[in-house]
């Protein structure tokens, strides 16, 4: 028999999932392209070393393009460097996120670096 009463802890339940799904709505795409540009960037140093700063500038265009990377991440995001046999590919980048239902703003700042040597992956 219900008694008519609420059950608060279903409530809250109920409010955290709506919660974490808000916030997953809104931050989880911003974090999911972190983690493609990650295999970007590694795959954008290994062509570095192989072919070269030009083909490895196509490498990171054709990645951007085929893995729907949004248009906040950019090639002049990244940058090439080489000191000896060190091959170092770096991508910083910035995305203003809006809050739900406010109008209070977040600049979210993401950094991923690829560094590869003559024996590999240099961390």
């Amino acid at each position: 028999m219900r008694s008519g009463k609420i059950n608060i802890i279903g409530v809250l339940i109920v409010l955290a999932l709506v919660v974490g799904a808000i916030f997953i709505h809104t931050f989880g795409p911003y974090y999911w392209d972190a983690v493609n540009m990650k295999e970007v960037v590694r795959n954008t140093t290994i062509t570095y070393q192989d072919r070269g700063k030009g083909k490895a500038v196509e490498r990171l265009t054709q990645e951007l393009y085929q893995r729907d990377i949004p248009d906040y991440i950019e090639e002049r995001d990244c940058k090439f460097s080489s000191r000896g046999e060190i091959f170092t590919v770096r991508c910083a980048w910035e995305a203003q996120v809006a809050w739900p239902f406010t109008s209070i703003t977040r600049l979210m700042a993401f950094d991923i670096e690829a560094k590869r040597g003559p024996n590999g992956w240099i961390d």
